[in-house]
C-alpha cells in the first residue's frame, strides 16, 4: 500500500493566529516524517526549511526576548557553504561576536542614553530610564499603590504636558499598564476613584490599563523538583503577559504619546522563587528590563520591605526591601514609603543619576488623593524669659510668656551612617553628633568597631580607630 502526502508551500505569517501556527507546524512535521520514510531527501529538506521557518515565528511569538543572533545566523551562513575555508569561517564567527557583544573602543561609542521616565521633581538626574527598573518599598497597607496610581492617572491624561509634576516626582507622559495580584481590576478602579475625589469633571484615562494577574506568576521554579532546589525561569504567563503589554503600549499611545510604563504589584507575586538567591532575582529583574528595553518602557516594582527595614527606623537602601540585596543592586532607583501618623515620607534611598537621600513629606485627607505636606504646623508654646526681672515678687506683675513658634515637627528619624563623637577614655557611650543617637559602648561587638572606623577612616580621620578601642577596652575593664 503506498501512503501519499502533499506539499504545503507554508511561509512566514505573521497575520495568522497561534492555533493556525501550531496547526501548520503539525502539518509539516507529519509531511517531513513521510518524505524520510519514503527517501525523498529533497521533499525532506524542504520541509525541514519551512518547518525551521515555522519555529522562528513560534519562538518570536512566545518570547518578546528573543533576538535574531548574529551569531546563528553566521552558522546558517557557513553550513550553506560546506566548502568554505577554516580562515573564512573564523572571520564571519569574529564579525558576528563583535556584532552580538558590541565591544569597540569607548570613543567609538555612538547612540543616545535611554530616555528618562521618573525623575526627583526640581532636582535632575532620573530615577527611571527605557529599559531600566524602580522599585517602590513600603509596609503593606501603608498606600504606596494609591500612591503610584495617583501618579499613573497624571502620566496617562491624553492632554498632558510632556512631563507631569506632582508629589515631590516627575513622571513622563505615556500610557501606563499596572499588573495588579492582589487587588481585583474592579478594586483598583474603585480606589482610582476614591483618589479623584470630589472632581467630577476629571475622569479614569484611558490610557491606564489595569490586568488580573492573580495566580499568574511570571518568573519561578520551572522543573518538578523541590520548590526551592528548582532552577528558575519564565513561567506560562510570562509570554501571554508582555504580549498583552505590548499590545496596550501600541494602542496606548495613540492618545497618549510617550514612552509608557509597566507596573508589577507586588514583586513577591509575580516572582515565585527564593527571594534570596541573588542570581534568581537578577535573571528575573534583567529578563524584564530586557523586554522594556524592546518596548521602549520602564518597569516600576512594587515591594514589600524587609524584616530589619520595618523595626529599624532609620533603615535604608537594601534594607528597605525584602529579600537578598540584588533587588537594590539590580534597581538604577529605590524609593521607601513610610506612613506615620498623618505623615507619609517618600525617600529616594538610591538615585544612580541623581541625588539620594531625599525625603518628601505628604499628607492625605480622608480617602482623597495624596499631596506634599506644605511647611509643617507650628505650635504656640510658652518662651522662657531673657532675664530675669530684679522687682521683688509681688512689686510688679510677673513677666507673660510670649507664644512663639516651635520648630518645625518632623517625622524622628534617625541618620545613617551616623556621624559618631570621638570618644574618650572614661565614656560609657558614644554619641551621633546629627540625630544624638547614642550607644554603650562597653556593648559594642568588633564588626561594629570596624564599621564605624571604616566610615570615619574614608572621612578622613584615621585616629578615631585608636581613640574608639581605647575607650571600649577600659569599658570593658570597668564593668568587670
Amino acid at each position: 500500500m503506498i501512503r501519499r502526502y502533499s506539499v504545503v508551500d507554508l511561509g512566514p505569517e505573521p497575520g495568522r493566529s497561534m492555533q493556525a501556527l501550531i496547526t501548520d507546524m503539525q502539518q509539516t512535521r507529519a509531511a517531513h516524517a513521510l518524505a524520510l520514510e519514503y527517501g525523498y531527501r529533497e521533499d525532506a529538506e524542504v520541509e525541514r526549511n519551512k518547518l525551521r521557518v515555522l519555529e522562528a515565528e513560534l519562538t518570536s511569538r512566545r518570547d518578546l526576548t528573543q533576538r535574531d543572533s548574529p551569531r546563528l545566523e553566521a552558522f546558517d551562513r557557513i553550513v550553506e557553504q560546506p566548502d568554505m575555508g577554516i580562515d573564512q569561517v573564523e572571520d564571519i564567527l569574529d564579525a558576528a561576536d563583535a556584532v552580538e557583544f558590541g565591544d569597540m573602543p569607548l570613543r567609538d561609542v555612538k547612540g543616545v542614553v535611554g530616555e528618562p521616565l521618573v525623575r526627583l521633581e526640581g532636582r535632575g538626574g532620573a530615577l527611571l530610564s527605557i529599559g531600566e527598573c524602580l522599585i517602590l518599598s513600603g509596609e503593606g497597607g501603608s498606600g504606596k499603590s494609591s500612591f503610584f496610581l495617583q501618579l499613573a492617572m497624571e502620566a496617562a491624561r491624553p492632554r498632558a504636558t510632556k512631563w507631569v509634576n506632582g508629589l515631590g516626582l516627575s513622571l513622563r507622559r505615556g500610557p501606563v499598564v499596572y499588573a495588579s495580584y492582589e487587588d481585583s481590576p474592579p478594586r483598583v478602579r474603585d480606589r482610582a476613584l476614591e483618589l479623584l475625589g470630589s472632581n467630577r469633571l476629571r475622569s479614569i484615562p484611558e490610557p491606564l490599563y489595569v490586568g488580573n494577574m492573580s495566580g499568574k506568576p511570571l518568573f519561578g521554579p520551572t522543573m518538578a523538583v523541590p520548590f526551592y532546589d528548582a532552577v528558575p525561569g519564565r513561567l506560562s504567563a510570562w509570554a501571554p503577559f508582555w504580549r498583552r503589554v505590548a499590545a496596550r503600549i501600541v494602542e496606548g499611545r495613540e492618545s497618549c504619546p510617550g514612552p509608557g510604563l509597566v507596573v508589577v504589584d507586588p514583586a513577591a507575586e509575580a516572582f515565585t522563587g527564593d527571594e534570596l538567591r541573588t542570581t534568581a532575582v537578577r535573571q528575573f529583574l534583567d529578563s524584564c528590563c530586557v523586554v522594556c528595553q524592546t518596548l521602549g518602557i520602564g518597569l516600576v516594582v512594587i515591594a514589600h520591605p524587609s524584616k530589619l527595614g520595618l523595626t529599624r527606623v532609620g533603615a535604608r537602601g537594601s534594607e528597605s526591601i525584602a529579600g537578598t540585596a540584588a533587588w537594590h543592586d539590580a534597581a538604577r532607583g529605590v524609593l521607601s514609603f513610610r506612613r506615620e501618623d498623618d505623615v507619609w515620607t517618600l525617600k529616594a534611598e538610591k538615585a544612580n543619576y541623581g541625588p539620594a537621600g531625599v525625603s518628601i513629606y505628604l499628607t492625605r485627607e480622608g480617602g482623597g488623593p495624596f499631596r506634599v505636606r506644605p511647611v509643617p504646623e507650628v505650635r504656640a508654646v510658652p518662651a522662657t524669659p531673657a532675664k530675669e526681672r530684679s522687682e521683688p515678687q509681688g512689686v510688679a506683675d510677673p513677666p507673660k510668656p510670649k507664644l512663639v513658634e516651635a520648630a518645625p515637627r518632623m517625622p524622628n528619624r534617625r541618620c545613617s551612617p551616623h556621624r559618631w563623637r570621638t570618644p574618650k577614655v572614661g565614656d560609657t557611650d558614644i554619641v551621633c553628633v546629627e540625630c544624638a543617637h547614642s550607644l554603650s559602648i562597653a556593648r559594642l561587638q568588633a564588626r561594629m568597631i570596624l564599621s564605624m572606623s571604616k566610615v570615619r577612616r574614608e572621612a578622613g580621620d584615621p585616629e578615631f580607630e585608636k581613640a574608639l578601642v581605647a575607650a571600649h577596652r577600659f569599658a570593658k575593664e570597668s564593668k568587670r
